[in-house]
């Protein structure tokens, strides 16, 4: 059976990574799961992925500075962060890290799934086709 996408979700509270594993592979993603902004950079070495979705408050790197290293690495992947913080610093940060779209906790799975069909449209249509 073919995928949507391939997405890698990257958030240091285990059972946020548990939910999205259960949710987005439900719904008819390839999810891999990652910690640390540490652990997603050899994730993305070792495979592509279509979409990060990027929690910003993690401990040892945090999402502002995991988006920019893996942005680094394959700026061609659209980057969804997720966060409960919806200052207007945060949201500046995350766009300025490369963010490409900000979804703020609390939030329901019809709104996650529509961030990510979004995200990956808008990816499709500005990457020229072969």
């Amino acid at each position: 059976m073919e995928t949507k996408g391939r997405i890698l979700a990257i958030d240091d509270e285990e059972p946020i990574r548990r939910y999205y594993k259960q949710a987005l592979t439900t719904a008819g993603y390839d999810v891999a799961v990652a910690e640390d902004g540490l652990q997603a950079l050899d994730l993305v070495q070792q495979r592509s992925f279509d979409l990060i979705l990027m929690d910003i408050v993690m401990p040892q790197m945090d999402g502002v500075e995991a988006i920019r290293v893996l942005k680094a690495a394959c700026d061609h992947i659209p980057v969804v962060v997720v966060t409960g913080n919806a200052s207007e610093e945060a949201i500046r940060d995350a766009r300025r890290s490369g963010g490409d779209h900000l979804l703020l906790k609390p939030f329901a799975l019809h709104d996650l799934i529509g961030a990510i069909e979004q995200a990956m449209t808008e990816s499709r249509q500005a990457t020229p086709s072969d």
